[in-house]
């Protein structure tokens, strides 16, 4: 399966790629929910999302539309199988972590970009830390899943900024 296919909507997007162990994941949290910062504040609850087909190098619309209700300083994300908790940590000007988990699971990471009104996703793929020599001693590697090391913090994390593959996912208040 495609991963971008497996993006389709950014709640379900962490709880799959969590369970499918394919992105960068910590056990437990590497942040706490007091870092956490509001980045939809007035932009209200229902969001539109967008994949990018990675061979047209389109943006193409998704069906269901998603939900963010603040809680504290996350949102939560309601599932099919239950409540995605999501966390915007701040890495630097326009650009957080964003970290995710479905009911007590580990936590799965992505990195966000605010692009005007939208919000680009990049999905920490394990295939892709591999290759960043810079990342990847600080990531314990086994098969196809990766684990954050203790030393994992918001510096590692701006560092990842430079050797992102394109966005997958696209985020929009809804009208």
């Amino acid at each position: 399966m495609k991963a971008v296919d497996v993006l389709r909507g950014f709640a379900l997007a962490v709880a799959l790629l969590m369970l499918a162990g394919c992105v960068l994941q910590a056990s437990p949290p590497l942040f706490a929910e007091k870092q956490g910062e509001m980045v939809f504040k007035g932009q209200g609850t229902q969001f539109v999302s967008y994949s990018l087909n990675r061979d047209t190098k389109a943006w193409e619309k998704d069906d269901e539309p998603m939900v963010f209700n603040a809680v504290g300083k996350h949102y939560e994300s309601p599932t099919k199988s239950g409540v995605t908790s999501l966390s915007f940590i701040a890495l630097q000007k326009g650009w957080w972590v964003v970290q995710g988990a479905e009911d007590g699971g580990p936590s799965g990471y992505m990195l966000a970009q605010r692009q005007g009104k939208a919000m680009l996703l990049y999905p920490l793929m394990c295939t892709n830390l591999k290759k960043v020599q810079a990342i990847a001693p600080k990531v314990r590697f086994e098969g196809d899943d990766c684990f954050a090391g203790k030393d994992f913090g918001l510096a590692t994390f701006r560092a990842m900024i430079k050797s992102l593959p394109p966005a997958a996912l696209k985020i929009e208040p809804a009208a």
